[in-house]
C-alpha cells in the first residue's frame, strides 16, 4: 500500500444506519462475498429464521429489524475491512447504528452486539406503543414548542426524537399526540414535508423509560472494551474513547433525542478526507451532503456499491 493511500485510509469517518433504513432482500446480492454469508447465518439463527426466510422478509417490526440492520452491516464493514485494509480514525451510528459502530470499533464482539441489539428491540417492540414522523423544512425552535403545546394540550407526550439538520427533525411520542402534531402543521398549508417512518414505537421518549431500565438491567454484566477508534455518542454528539461513559451514556440513548446534527458536526471538525456510511440505504450520506456538499462521502449498502467504492478510493488519492 503506499503511502498516499494508507493516510487515507487512517482518515476515514464510518457512519452506520438506524432502523427504517431497511428493504427487502438487504445484504442478499453479498451472500457469496467473503465471511458475509456467515454471518448473516448468525442472525437468522438468532431470530429463528432460515437465510432464505430473512432476505425475504417484509415488515417493519423491530424485533426483526434492528438484528437484521445491525447484522447486514457489521458484516458489510468487516468485508470492506477486509478488502481495502480501512482504519476508520470515528466511528457513529445512528440509534441503532451506535450499536454496529461500537462492533466495528472493537468494543462489542459481533455475537455480544447482537445479542444485546435483540434484547433492545425486544424491549423497545414491547413498550406502550406510539409514533415517529419526520418533518422537514421547519425551524428548530418552533417544532419544540409545538410539541410543548400539544403535550399540554393532551396530556400525552411528543418531543423531537432526532435532530438530524438544522430543518429536518423526527419528532417522537403517543400516536395521538404526534399525529395532532403533525395536523397542525399540515393544517398551516406551508411548504414542508411530513413522512411517516415505518417504526412501531415511540422511540427516544419517556414512553421508553421502561424499557430502558430493563435495558441498562440486562447490560449490567456487558463489558465494554476500548474502541480502536473515538465513538461520537448519539446522547450529546461528543467524541468518546472511555468505555465507562460509552456504556453510560448507551444507557440513556433509548430515552434521549439522537443529537445527529451535533454529531455530523463533531466529525466534521475532525476533518475526514472520508465519511463512509455502512448498511441499508443512505440516509445519513443524504444527510450529511445536505449539511455540507464539499466532503467526500461514500455510501456502501450492497454488491455494487462495494466495488464502487475502491474507484472512489482511488480518485480521492489523486486529488
Amino acid at each position: 500500500m503506499n503511502e498516499k493511500r494508507e493516510d487515507l485510509m487512517k482518515s476515514i469517518a464510518v457512519v452506520f444506519p438506524g432502523q427504517g433504513s431497511q428493504y427487502v432482500g438487504m445484504g442478499s446480492d453479498l451472500v457469496k462475498e467473503g465471511n458475509f454469508s456467515n454471518r448473516m447465518e448468525q442472525v437468522a439463527e438468532e431470530l429463528g429464521l432460515s437465510l432464505k426466510d430473512l432476505f425475504a422478509l417484509n415488515t417493519s417490526d423491530t424485533t426483526v429489524m434492528q438484528p437484521y440492520i445491525y447484522g447486514m452491516s457489521v458484516a458489510l464493514y468487516e468485508l470492506i475491512q477486509e478488502r481495502y485494509d480501512i482504519h476508520p480514525f470515528i466511528f457513529a451510528g445512528h440509534s441503532l447504528g451506535e450499536f454496529s459502530a461500537l462492533t466495528a470499533a472493537g468494543s462489542l464482539s459481533f455475537e455480544e452486539g447482537l445479542k444485546i441489539v435483540k434484547t433492545r428491540s425486544n424491549l423497545m417492540h414491547n413498550s406502550p406503543k406510539g409514533t415517529m414522523i419526520a418533518i422537514i423544512g421547519i425551524e428548530e425552535k418552533e417544532l419544540e414548542m409545538i410539541c410543548e403545546e400539544v403535550s399540554a394540550e393532551t396530556g400525552g407526550t411528543v418531543k423531537i426524537g432526532n435532530y438530524n439538520t438544522s430543518s429536518q427533525y423526527v419528532i417522537t411520542g403517543d400516536t395521538t399526540s404526534v399525529y395532532k402534531v403533525r395536523d397542525y402543521i399540515e393544517n398551516q398549508g406551508r411548504a414542508l414535508r411530513v413522512k411517516q417512518l415505518s417504526v412501531s414505537g415511540a422511540f427516544h421518549s419517556s414512553l421508553m423509560e421502561a424499557a430502558n431500565d430493563e435495558f441498562n438491567h440486562a447490560m449490567s454484566d456487558v463489558v465494554i472494551q476500548k474502541p480502536s477508534s473515538t465513538i461520537v455518542m448519539n446522547v450529546d454528539g461528543e467524541l468518546y474513547d472511555s468505555p465507562d461513559k460509552i456504556k453510560e451514556l448507551l444507557g440513556l440513548q433509548m430515552i434521549s433525542s439522537v443529537q445527529w446534527k451535533k454529531s455530523v458536526e463533531t466529525i466534521f471538525a475532525e476533518r475526514p478526507e472520508l465519511i463512509l456510511e455502512v448498511g441499508p440505504g443512505r440516509t445519513l450520506a443524504g444527510i450529511i451532503k445536505g449539511v455540507n456538499r464539499t466532503q467526500a462521502i461514500a455510501n456502501v449498502g450492497n454488491k455494487q456499491q462495494l466495488k464502487q467504492f475502491s474507484k472512489q478510493i482511488r480518485r480521492l488519492e489523486v486529488v
